[in-house]
């Protein structure tokens, strides 16, 4: 997070793919790595590999509201932007 705040994203994205793999048994560290590096995807305007973030989230915590509204949204901009083309 850090490293995010500080402008270094590939640092911090690299960061949060560590911490994803520290403890397979730990899903709120899974949690919180995933949601990061969606954060960088959403913030590099990759609105799939964000909602690919999101979607891994809601498969380790399916009622995980704050996921499911960003995979609804991150789906109409990626819909918009096939529409554009």
């Amino acid at each position: 997070y850090h490293n995010y705040q500080a402008g270094r994203s590939e640092a911090a994205h690299s960061w949060y793919d560590k911490w994803l793999n520290l403890d397979a048994n730990n899903k709120e560290w899974q949690v919180n790595a995933l949601r990061g590096k969606a954060m960088i995807d959403f913030k590099r305007k990759d609105w799939v590999s964000a909602r690919d973030d999101y979607n891994r989230v809601l498969a380790i915590d399916p009622n995980n509201v704050e996921a499911k509204k960003f995979v609804t949204d991150l789906t109409k901009i990626i819909n918009a932007e096939r529409n554009l083309r």
